[in-house]
């Protein structure tokens, strides 16, 4: 990937938008957490039979990160608009915030 990552100056938020219209568009199914879960409902349902995947090139260290580091990897998800995007995510499919509307 060696082009531009936003050659066409798109704000975060028209980012976001388009990434959901895109996920609702295309996908059926998203997930943002509880995949145990749901793999359990789909095996029940289809009656499939659970075939396990090995973990491989898992990193299994101890990450430790500085209050530095992770400052910045708050400040750069928020200007990325991946914050925005995991919150359009939950209102629309997981209802999140719906109180609100009310």
């Amino acid at each position: 990937n060696r082009g531009p990552r936003n050659q066409h100056n798109a704000t975060k938020e028209e980012k976001v938008r388009r990434a959901m219209e895109l996920l609702q568009r295309h996908f059926d199914v998203v997930l943002l957490s509880d995949y145990k879960r749901f793999t359990e409902i789909i095996l029940k349902v289809t009656g499939w039979n659970p075939v396990g995947m090995p973990h491989t090139n898992v990193f299994k260290g101890e990450l430790n990160f500085t209050e530095r580091e992770l400052n910045k990897i708050k400040t750069l998800t928020e200007a990325n608009g991946d914050v925005l995007l995991i919150d359009a995510v939950k209102h629309i499919y997981y209802g999140h915030l719906d109180y609100l509307l009310v």
